[in-house]
């Protein structure tokens, strides 16, 4: 019974000894959030309450940091949607180069944002589209 490489039952004793160290640790965390009450005040465990509110304070910092961090993102897709949007063609659907007045396969005006994006979720939309099928904003006005 010992087929290698990839011996079914040594992935399967991988796995379950992944799962057993996934329940062992929910387990050890449950047991401490009910024996966290009882503990606090008692001398013996000072130290140890602190690093919980130490990697409390930290994880709240990490958590901002990780907002802000996928907010940058978000805008940076944003952006990054729009200037593709402002360089693709209205009528060809071709990607002129970055700054090209005109596009480079059918010569129709490029450089301005089709009516059909949504600036609130960048979503390109049908011609003729009056709302935003993604998020159900009104699209611009073409003048």
């Amino acid at each position: 019974m010992t087929e290698f490489p990839g011996n079914p039952r040594l992935s399967a004793i991988h796995e379950e000894l992944e799962a057993a160290k996934v329940e062992r640790n929910r387990v050890l965390a449950e047991l401490g959030e009910k024996a966290l009450p009882v503990l606090t005040g008692n001398l013996a465990f000072t130290e140890l309450l602190a690093k919980i509110d130490m990697l409390a304070t930290q994880t709240e910092a990490l958590k901002k940091e990780e907002r802000d961090l996928l907010v940058a993102k978000d805008l940076h897709e944003r952006e990054e949607k729009e200037r593709m949007a402002i360089r693709t063609c209205p009528q060809c659907k071709t990607v002129s180069a970055e700054g090209a007045r005109f596009c480079e396969e059918c010569g129709v005006k490029v450089g301005e944002l089709p009516r059909e994006f949504c600036k609130t979720c960048c979503t390109m939309n049908h011609p003729g589209m009056k709302f935003c099928g993604e998020c159900g904003d009104k699209l611009a006005v073409l003048n």
